[in-house]
């Protein structure tokens, strides 16, 4: 039973999808792939403001967002209505760090800060729930680092004085990351982090060269640096050429080994979804700026995910995507289903759609003998044109075959079982009978 529900959701979603695609290609929002299918859900709300940033969690349950906004107080607002000529001080920036959940459905402000006066960076902590984030100071250039763990505590990490560079390199296998920075009591440093703080010895390599990648098996960070060849000279014939070398270290024991650029190739940078996604402007008015749509991509199939984006970004898992709209944050969830299930059920609303337009195009040659005399068009002429003004739609007579000859259907001996017309589709046909029923009928019958 749980079955036959689930399939004759799926049946009527993608019904309701297939009608409106009918006079808007490509908003249908239900894409099979290679071996599955899925469906694009309504957005859901997280947050409004001037998004900068948007990032998945690793196994894609919750979103990470920075964002800034303008506050609108009691004194900007007075401002606006006041008569004075004074210059108006502007509303204060507001930087808020917002996490989404998609099991909930719901936003929290984990952490606020002047966006007027610091620039913020965020990531999530490798593989955990925890957030780690930045802020640099727009007047000395310097930088805090923080950490929110999943219950929502923020506590400023130790990592030296006056820091003023940082880069991260979250772990694909524990909640934990690699941070490179440069603070003025330390120089440059590597070090290994979480939610605690520093974990372990500095990271280092006796060649100088700096982190660039985790590699795959999450135990070592992949280090490259450039150094002379040892091969030919160069054209000049004066200087030997660059070449890049790699160096592996063991986040938790230190060792270092040679590293081969094919690991490089092979570094961790997490599994793209498997539907492609596109970005593409649409011209909608040349005295407008183009609109960017963003779209998934199945070999030629195409999913409408919003029509007017400045950024979007689905998670690994293919369970959502999140897009930024008109100054607005949202995210559509997104639901797997089993190829086989969907094919049928897409073909069942193909023929949910023939059905309906087989009725439509019926009824409307009967209104139309209403109209004259009992008759109905010779199926020889360009009868459609004498049909379309009973229709709301032209397309609606797409495939359709006029079968009977014409004349009075009063004539007609058995209206029933009399054919008016039909439309073939996938299996079979929808066909239309004299008394404006219709009915499906299988190949071979």
């Amino acid at each position: 039973m749980k079955n036959l529900l689930t399939r004759a959701s799926i049946v009527s979603s993608i019904a309701l999808v297939a009608s409106s695609a009918m006079a808007q290609p490509f908003t249908q929002s239900s894409i099979a792939g290679n071996d599955k299918a899925w469906m694009l859900l309504s957005p859901k709300f997280v947050a409004d403001g001037e998004c900068t940033d948007l990032g998945w969690s690793s196994d894609g349950r919750f979103l990470l967002v920075n964002r800034s906004r303008m506050e609108l107080t009691t004194k900007y607002i007075q401002q606006i209505f006041s008569k004075s000529s004074a210059p108006q001080e502007p509303p204060p920036s507001i930087g808020e760090i917002v996490t989404f959940s998609m099991e909930t459905g719901k936003s929290r402000v984990i952490y606020k800060y002047d966006a007027s006066l610091f620039r913020a960076e965020t990531k999530w902590l490798g593989t955990g729930s925890a957030v780690i984030f930045s802020l640099q100071s727009n007047l000395t250039s310097l930088i805090s680092v923080f950490v929110s763990t999943a219950d929502g505590d923020v506590k400023q990490l130790n990592l030296g004085e006056k820091v003023n560079l940082i880069q991260y390199f979250p772990s694909p296998t524990r909640a934990e990351m690699v941070i490179q920075l440069h603070s003025e009591s330390d120089g440059m440093t590597v070090q290994r982090v979480n939610s605690s703080g520093p974990v372990g010895r500095t990271l280092k390599t006796a060649s100088g060269s700096e982190p660039v990648a985790y590699l795959k098996n999450g135990n070592e960070i992949l280090f490259a640096g450039m150094r002379r060849a040892t091969g030919p000279l160069s054209s000049d014939g004066k200087t030997k050429e660059a070449e890049t070398f790699f160096e592996a270290v063991n986040v938790q024991t230190g060792a270092t080994r040679p590293a081969t650029k094919s690991e490089y190739d092979a570094a961790y940078d997490g599994e793209e979804p498997q539907l492609a996604l596109d970005e593409k402007p649409v011209q909608v008015d040349s005295k407008l700026k183009p609109l960017t749509s963003a779209i998934f991509r199945s070999a030629d199939e195409l999913v409408l995910i919003a029509a007017d984006v400045s950024l979007v970004k689905p998670n690994r898992q293919l369970t959502g995507v999140a897009y930024v709209s008109q100054g607005t944050i949202f995210v559509r969830p997104i639901a797997e289903v089993p190829l086989a299930a969907f094919l049928d059920a897409k073909d069942a609303a193909e023929r949910t759609k023939i059905i309906s337009n087989a009725k439509q195009v019926a009824l409307g040659l009967i209104i139309y003998a209403a109209d004259n005399d009992d008759n109905l068009p010779s199926n020889q002429g360009k009868w459609q044109d004498s049909i379309f003004p009973y229709l709301k739609d032209r397309n609606t007579m797409d495939g359709f075959v006029l079968a009977f000859k014409g004349g009075s259907i009063l004539k007609v001996e058995d209206p029933s079982k009399t054919i008016m017309g039909y439309i073939p589709g996938k299996g079979g046909r929808a066909v239309a009978y004299v008394d404006g029923h219709v009915k499906w009928i299988k190949d071979g019958q």
